[in-house]
């Protein structure tokens, strides 16, 4: 195995940093940030992030006594160990039935894929009346500046 030269390192790491600076910047630094504020609470609100006291870990002691997070953990398990793969195992066998040979096949497969078509074109009418040239909104708007 070839050693890679410092360049081709270097070259390696400066291409990969712009992505680092965003990670950093709109991920890691947030997160650290709350888990920081997290452990403070707030003296004076006038003062805003200047004034404010270690508490240690009594915001979670509250949050671990409050029924409203174990209702949307609750909520959240259901929603995805029990919604989403029945949602797939439906979507699969869909799929596996209209890829079988039906007699109204194009049928069940139009009017699945309808709704995706429907939307674009609803928007496209809009956008096209919006445009016209003799009657169109932008244009009336337009005439009156």
């Amino acid at each position: 195995m070839k050693k890679k030269s410092f360049k081709s390192s270097l070259e390696s790491y400066l291409f990969l940093s712009p992505f680092l600076a965003i990670f950093i910047l709109f991920l890691a630094y947030p997160i650290i940030y709350s888990l920081y504020l997290s452990f403070h609470e707030i003296v004076d609100y006038a003062q805003g992030f200047s004034n404010m006291d270690f508490v240690g870990l009594k915001h979670y002691k509250t949050l671990m006594g409050d029924l409203e997070l174990w209702w949307s953990l609750i909520i959240t398990f259901f929603y995805s160990f029990i919604s989403i793969p029945f949602g797939i195992c439906f979507a699969l066998a869909l799929a596996l039935i209209l890829n079988n040979k039906l007699p109204a096949k194009t049928f069940f497969r139009s009017a699945y894929f309808l709704p995706n078509v429907l939307d674009i074109l609803v928007v496209s009418i809009i956008w096209t009346l919006i445009y016209s040239a003799p009657y169109g909104y932008l244009l009336q708007v337009l005439g009156k500046i």
